[in-house]
């Protein structure tokens, strides 16, 4: 048995069944138009946040510019596979033209590396929000004096979202 999960991936119209490592989500960032970046997170900053299965990481470039580095979590070597398995349904989800057309979708601008116990870890890199997640915003003075129809704008803008996220198939973290 293999320490790596098994997916299904989808290169145009056939499925090839293949083990989620390296060599496969390398094809699928290939497949997908993604760029290797040769940039990492700056780990002095705090975490933007914590999810399920991965911890989101951040650089400033300058004042108006940042990044976040959605990190998969893995305690182990027995974790790799399942790391690989979400960054390509990731990857796929947020590549597939309705959803990086859509505009309350986050882009995502590439994939760097992360090594642990000499392994290479896909790090989803995309752009960082000005005021962070929902919750900061909500707390911020802009988020505290959005009136009741902003309010529900940004609701339904979120719904929005997540409909096109789930008419992709994939499976997600989702991060309001």
């Amino acid at each position: 048995m293999s320490e790596y999960n098994s997916t299904v991936i989808e290169y145009d119209d056939c499925a090839v069944d293949c083990h989620a490592d390296l060599i496969s989500f390398l094809g699928v960032v290939q497949g997908c138009g993604v760029e290797l970046l040769p940039i990492t997170w700056q780990p002095a900053l705090e975490l933007l946040g914590v999810g399920a299965t991965s911890r989101v990481s951040q650089s400033q470039v300058h004042r108006q510019l940042g990044f976040a580095y959605k990190r998969m979590k893995t305690s182990g070597l027995q974790d790799v596979g399942s790391a690989y398995q979400h960054a390509i349904s990731e990857v796929r989800a947020l590549t597939m033209p309705r959803v990086r057309a859509h505009p309350n979708v986050v882009n995502l601008e590439g994939v760097c590396w992360e090594v642990i116990e000499m392994t290479a870890i896909p790090v989803l890199v995309f752009p960082k929000a000005e005021y962070g997640n929902l919750r900061t915003f909500m707390e911020s003075g802009p988020g505290q004096a959005l009136p009741h129809c902003g309010r529900k704008s940004l609701c339904t803008d979120i719904a929005n979202a997540l409909m096109a996220l789930h008419e992709s198939g994939e499976l997600l973290d989702i991060y309001p």
